[in-house]
């Protein structure tokens, strides 16, 4: 779970400085937009002198170039948001899906601490309280209840194993009923680990 916070973090991290790059870059953009417009400028007393040879012309001629860079710093600053805005919403989508598997992930390591609960218990006693089957069963179908809606999924055959022993076990379980009890519970121990472990790598 700390791992995943830290992948969001980093997530975090990562977008500030995608957004510095962008601001930047923009700013490098805008210098070299304004001195190849001043350039432009400049060359004209040299390549049409005649747009010098009076201050109407000249005012003219100046606020023609400050339009020209006005409309390319629109233009630049446009991309420029439109860059960061996208970026934005990416990074936040990446964190909350990060804080979403974070969610589903504190519901497996509850489920197994309760099976490792349970696995002791039998081990001592060869029971387990129907309450602590029952808090297995939940946090195991809310993880796989899309398995568990089809009838003939493995999830679903174990859920109803477990069901049928906190339906009926009377007391302490020995042989193969508490070998087949034991089996179930690594078994779904082991699908446990497998989705935090795909969760974890998201």
């Amino acid at each position: 779970m700390k791992a995943n916070a830290g992948k969001a973090n980093s997530q975090v991290r990562a977008l500030t400085g995608q957004l510095g790059t962008v601001l930047k870059s923009s700013r490098v953009i805008h210098v070299l937009t304004g001195a190849v417009a001043l350039l432009a400028l400049l060359g004209t007393k040299f390549t049409t002198p005649e747009l010098w040879h009076d201050t109407v012309t000249i005012f003219a001629t100046v606020g023609g170039f400050f339009t020209i860079y006005g409309v390319a710093f629109t233009i630049i600053e446009t991309w420029r948001a439109r860059s960061a805005s996208e970026q934005a919403r990416a990074a936040v989508e990446r964190a909350s899906r990060s804080i979403a598997n974070l969610h589903g992930v504190k519901g497996i390591a509850e489920c197994q601490t309760c099976i490792r609960a349970v696995l002791e218990d039998l081990g001592k006693v060869g029971w387990a309280s129907t309450a602590a089957l029952s808090r297995i069963i939940e946090l195991y179908t809310a993880e796989f209840h899309e398995a568990y809606a089809n009838p003939v999924s493995d999830e679903r055959g174990l859920v109803l194993a477990l069901q049928s022993h906190a339906a009926s076990a009377p007391g302490p379980l020995k042989g193969k009923a508490l070998a087949r009890l034991k089996n179930t519970l690594i078994t779904m121990l082991a699908d446990l680990t497998a989705a935090a472990s795909g969760k974890l790598s998201e």
